[in-house]
């Protein structure tokens, strides 16, 4: 049972009570389900991270190389940093999902340099 199964399962029992506010979300989420979010877990940083290009996620080969320059795990601390979805991080914040931190690195990559 991951963190990722128990935030799915809470959003499903959400959309009973609040379908005009979760709807939305799930249908946004069931299109790029197929194509990234949730496949692209690893092992370690770099299974993350070669899976999030796999996947199309990452294209270029400067967030390839950035995503591997910060490993997850001492961020997350919990026994599945690399998960690919939101996690705490304590202090009651979360980190969001590594195809949100590479979606936006590949749209900034230009600007960045």
């Amino acid at each position: 049972d991951s963190f990722c199964g128990r935030l799915f399962a809470s959003s499903l029992m959400l959309l009973k009570h609040q379908p005009l506010v979760v709807l939305p979300a799930l249908v946004c989420a069931s299109r790029c389900f197929s194509a990234m979010a949730w496949f692209s877990s690893g092992h370690s940083q770099q299974d993350l991270v070669n899976n999030l290009r796999r996947h199309g996620v990452i294209s270029s080969d400067e967030v390839h190389n950035a995503m591997l320059q910060v490993d997850r795990g001492h961020f997350v601390k919990s026994q599945e940093p690399y998960l690919d979805c939101p996690q705490p991080i304590g202090w009651g914040q979360t980190i969001s999902a590594p195809h949100m931190h590479a979606m936006a690195l590949e749209h900034l990559k230009d600007v960045l340099r």
